[in-house]
């Protein structure tokens, strides 16, 4: 009873300093916004990582990054594994910024994050749409051409137990169509830190590892070869979770 209480209380703190800090920066950015041409994306992302950093910091969690980004400025395809609804406050606040990432429309319709991911050039996509998911990829495959990286997450559903899901062949064919290498990053245990389905918040030690960057043959996208490309993916996952479990 008393740890459930002491989860709810964290939990409350926990959105508390999300809210208090998104005002914070939304002050100093939003005035400035109109004026920042065609840059403001990228500026913005600057302000996103500094407010993720900002809860990261005040909030209790532990990060430990194993590797490093690389060091030029690619563009990468950032695959990352998918466990909790906090993955992407985390990959906010240690990727380099420029970066944009797909997500399901219904993550755009949440309360402040949402405008926040709108402001900064983040794409929407409706699954339930195959017309309007279509047009969204060409868009998708045109940013990524312009130099601006991208965050997929190649399972298409966040897990319940930390173990890694199945690499969908669809996710990756934006990097085979652009011919972009691809960084493979996990980060775990997140899913214990705010379970699917869930809202209550737990304070834990999250490990992110970073993996080499991957070149497949882009010419080659055969159905064969891109169902084992995926699969190849699926296994670096693992590699990587492996890694930091040792």
């Amino acid at each position: 009873m008393i740890r459930k209480l002491l989860s709810i209380i964290y939990t409350a703190y926990f959105f508390f300093i999300v809210l208090l800090t998104y005002i914070f920066y939304s002050l100093i950015i939003c005035p400035l916004y109109p004026f920042l041409g065609r840059n403001r994306h990228f500026i913005y992302t600057i302000f996103a990582k500094a407010w993720t950093r900002t809860i990261v910091l005040f909030s209790g969690f532990r990060i430990k990054i194993h590797g490093e980004m690389p060091k030029d400025k690619g563009p990468y395809i950032y695959v990352i594994n998918h466990q909790s609804q906090i993955d992407i406050m985390l990959a906010l606040s240690f990727l380099p910024p420029g970066f944009f990432f797909v997500a399901k429309d219904s993550l755009f319709k949440i309360p402040i994050f949402g405008s926040s991911l709108r402001m900064s050039g983040y794409v929407s996509i409706e699954r339930s749409n195959s017309k309007k998911a279509a047009k969204t990829l060409d868009e998708v495959k045109e940013m990524v051409r312009q130099g601006r990286s991208a965050l997929i997450y190649p399972e298409g559903t966040r897990g319940i137990d930390g173990k890694i899901g199945k690499v969908k062949r669809g996710s990756i064919m934006i990097a085979f169509q652009t011919k972009t290498p691809i960084l493979p990053i996990v980060m775990n245990p997140t899913y214990k830190a705010m379970p699917k389905g869930g809202v209550i918040v737990h304070p834990k030690k999250i490990d992110i590892s970073i993996g080499s960057p991957i070149i497949f043959d882009w010419d080659n996208n055969s159905r064969e070869y891109t169902i084992d490309a995926a699969t190849h993916i699926e296994e670096t996952f693992k590699k990587l979770i492996s890694t930091i479990n040792q």
